[in-house]
């Protein structure tokens, strides 16, 4: 849907909030610190874990207008001419010749695996009657919905710092446009602001087919979802394959998640798990052969509505996957390896054949992909 962008003074600089036409809701965007999956010892990446939990828990149970959030991750490969060009700078300074030819092997090693972790936070709100009124008690127009998004913005910010979680700063208009661009064309920096403006975030021309998205001719992309999650017991750093193991894979890793209350997840945990248990029940009964994937279902269930007793908030959440390449060859290897990865992380993707248009937005900053 087309978008109306407002902007509203944050953290000495400016926030962007997109404001969708069609619902009324409202999103803006925080870049925060990586979660450094894989980096740190199991109890402190449980602890990290448990304080995010625990954000979302006090979002979903709270008086505010926040209902949806994006957790989006963009990988891609360093350019490794920056680096050479950093040191072309030092070509003068006197280097023995033997050290300086074990470094540039080392650096040519290092530089075809090392790889750009960006991370961001998406937040949400619902244009209904309740964002209405809070936002006529701010002034009215486009500066009250501005004023009750940063108001937003500011506690939940301050909430991911109590949590140890780092938020870095907002983006504002030409940091938001820089962001989409960079995802439709890899070529384009995501720190490259000059002359970025809401009009030129967008790529000229896209052609989509059963198997990939092309944008302007230079860039092909498809978009996988996320069809099951783990159905077995699983750590906390089950994501790893996806986020740090496949170097060399130009890639968008989103998970959005409505929030829901505690006491709402509880009765729709509760419906669940009486649904499975029925359908195990029903199918012993009629003598069909137990489906193992349905006992795992059914423990999922158990394991979510005693998660929720225990205070946790609960939480819808779809996940994809998009991958890029510059020729539609390389993008058929591309998405092997990411089918690869996701099953080395239990999940299951499904690629969006004849739909990768359409499932490309949902792995923008813009909370999409959940009815």
């Amino acid at each position: 849907g087309a978008l109306r962008w407002l902007a509203q003074p944050f953290g000495g600089a400016e926030l962007a909030i997109l404001a969708r036409l069609e619902d009324g809701s409202l999103t803006s965007v925080l870049e925060i610190e990586g979660p450094g999956v894989g980096l740190f010892d199991g109890p402190d990446q449980e602890g990290l874990v448990a304080r995010w939990g625990a954000v979302l828990r006090d979002l979903a149970n709270s008086e505010g207008f926040v209902s949806r959030i994006e957790l989006l991750e963009r990988c891609m490969p360093v350019d490794p001419q920056a680096h050479d060009r950093y040191v072309a700078e030092f070509d003068a300074l006197a280097v023995p010749e033997q050290l300086r030819l074990s470094y540039d092997e080392l650096h040519d090693q290092v530089g075809a695996v090392s790889e750009q972790h960006r991370n961001f936070l998406v937040v949400r709100m619902t244009g209904d009657r309740a964002l209405a009124r809070a936002s006529k008690l701010a002034g009215g127009g486009d500066d009250g919905l501005g004023a009750v998004m940063l108001r937003e913005v500011e506690a939940l910010a301050a909430r991911l710092e109590d949590a140890g979680i780092k938020v870095l700063h907002g983006l504002g208009p030409r940091r938001t446009a820089a962001l989409i661009a960079s995802l439709y064309n890899p070529d384009h920096p995501l720190d490259d602001t000059v002359g970025m403006t809401p009009r030129n975030a967008w790529p000229r021309t896209t052609v989509n087919t059963r198997e990939h998205l092309e944008v302007d001719g230079d860039w092909f992309h498809a978009t996988a979802w996320v069809k099951t999650w783990p159905l077995v017991a699983v750590g906390v750093n089950f994501l790893a394959p996806l986020l740090v193991q496949t170097p060399g894979v130009i890639r968008t890793v989103a998970v959005t998640m409505d929030l829901i209350p505690t006491d709402v997840a509880m009765t729709i945990a509760m419906t669940d798990l009486t649904t499975d248990a029925a359908n195990s029940s029903a199918a012993a009964k009629a003598g069909r052969t137990a489906d193992p994937r349905d006992d795992r279902q059914l423990s999922q269930a158990e394991l979510r509505a005693y998660d929720i007793s225990q205070g946790a908030g609960g939480v819808k959440a779809v996940g994809y996957v998009t991958v890029s390449a510059r020729t539609a060859e390389d993008l058929e290897l591309a998405k092997r390896r990411m089918r690869t990865a996701g099953a080395r992380a239990w999940l299951t993707l499904e690629w969006c054949d004849k739909e990768h248009d359409r499932a490309f937005v949902n792995t923008l900053p813009l909370a999409r992909g959940l009815r």
